[in-house]
């Protein structure tokens, strides 16, 4: 069957594809005009992040520990992510990465949401999505805690 690299708690590895896409909500996204040798190159620099371990520190400065948006990161390194500088690291979450397929050098190829193919305009309701989206900027401390503005 078909393969999926990710990023999971165990460390950089693959799974299934059935066991990748069993969740609820997903954006399938694709590089505009890759050419075979980009493509080529993106693939190698894929291979290469295989058997690291987890990034519990999100750190993109550090190599050797990969987080599932890192690891988009360090296969395109042409792509201009948002990076955030968040405890003194610089880190990319994922929603950096959902951001390219908006308007950026990536298209949405499909979008699920809440188990349902959004056939209709999917990188707009991404972009909706994307806009609604809590950001923890927003958040309000209370008693040193975070929380949301509203819910």
């Amino acid at each position: 069957g078909r393969s999926v690299l990710e990023a999971l708690r165990p460390g950089v590895t693959t799974n299934t594809l059935g066991h990748f896409l069993d969740v609820d909500s997903y954006a399938v996204i694709r590089k505009r005009d890759l050419g075979d040798d980009a493509l080529r190159a993106v693939l190698l620099r894929a291979a290469a992040q295989y058997g690291k371990l987890y990034d519990f520190g999100f750190d993109v400065e550090t190599q050797d520990r990969l987080v599932c948006s890192e690891l988009m990161y360090m296969t395109y390194v042409d792509v201009p992510f948002r990076l955030e500088r968040t405890l003194g690291r610089m880190t990319i979450n994922p929603d950096a990465v959902a951001e390219v397929a908006v308007g950026g050098p990536f298209s949405v190829v499909r979008l699920i949401e809440d188990g349902e193919w959004i056939t209709e305009n999917p990188e707009g309701r991404l972009r909706e999505i994307l806009a609604d989206a809590f950001d923890w900027r927003d958040a309000i401390p209370v008693e040193g805690l975070p929380v949301a503005k509203e819910f």
